[in-house]
């Protein structure tokens, strides 16, 4: 099954004191910006880490302060289909390429947007899920992104079979021709067999791979201020229109829009 993420509320806290054990029926991330404190469930306890991201289950669970300090973290209510896990995800953000890059932006786009804790949570739920608003795109965008990326990380970790040499390649060669008939004959298998393969593993087809691939590159380079002729050219598009309707259909917004999404967060975060 692939991966599917829906972000539906999120927000900036720095607690003092934290919440009893609560049953939570959706997923949660967070984002440690200070401090920490721990993760108790009924089978394990985990510490939370300054500068680590983590996803945690759905199930009952608190979270302790520890006596030294406070727990200064952005956080997300979200919930993950195709991706099982029972147990909280700890994820050091310097082991992934783009990951620090997208938290940052993530990091910068709620604490603009969001509103005091707890006060008016259903207005802000009902705004989220229906706003066409761009930010609310991006962030929803980023946090897809992260929670695809990790997911997938996590199955190549698990396996090592000659899938992998394709997972290898496609990241290195970005402007190549990425056919299935061509990946294919990289690990010598017939096209209809590398795709069921592929996809078995995955969750995803290849070419779902390779533009999903495709596009967080596209955004690291987005993020560094390169050309979009030249993002295009890069990634192997004929041409920046091409591409732009590729980033498009993935991301609900054009290159161009992005771009100035990230602009305006930069902006706003200098002022």
């Amino acid at each position: 099954m692939q991966v599917e993420t829906t972000c539906f509320l999120f927000g900036h806290q720095a607690y003092v004191e934290m919440p009893a054990k609560t049953y939570y029926a959706f997923n949660r991330f967070c984002y440690v910006k200070k401090g920490g404190t721990t993760y108790i469930d009924d089978d394990d306890q985990v510490q939370i880490r300054e500068g680590y991201f983590y996803l945690f289950p759905v199930r009952s669970y608190s979270l302790g302060i520890r006596p030294e300090g406070g727990y200064d973290h952005v956080w997300g209510h979200i919930l993950i289909k195709g991706f099982q896990f029972n147990k909280v995800i700890e994820i050091n953000p310097q082991e992934y390429d783009v990951l620090p890059a997208l938290l940052n932006y993530m990091e910068k786009i709620i604490l603009e947007n969001s509103e005091p804790p707890i006060k008016e949570y259903q207005d802000r739920l009902w705004q989220i899920v229906t706003s066409d608003n761009q930010y609310f795109s991006l962030l929803k965008h980023i946090i897809c992104t992260i929670v695809e990326m990790i997911s997938l990380q996590m199955q190549q970790h698990n396996s090592s079979d000659d899938l992998q040499v394709i997972i290898d390649y496609i990241t290195f060669n970005l402007d190549k021709d990425l056919s299935n008939e061509n990946l294919a004959k990289i690990v010598m298998y017939h096209k209809n067999y590398f795709i069921q393969k592929f996809t078995e593993k995955y969750a995803m087809s290849p070419q779902k791979f390779v533009l999903k691939t495709r596009i967080s590159e596209a955004i690291m380079m987005l993020m560094n201020d390169v050309k979009i002729q030249d993002i295009a050219f890069r990634l192997g598009y004929e041409n920046a229109k091409s591409f732009s309707r590729a980033f498009k259909r993935e991301v609900g917004i054009s290159p161009y829009e992005y771009k100035s999404c990230l602009l305006y967060t930069s902006d706003a975060a200098d002022d």
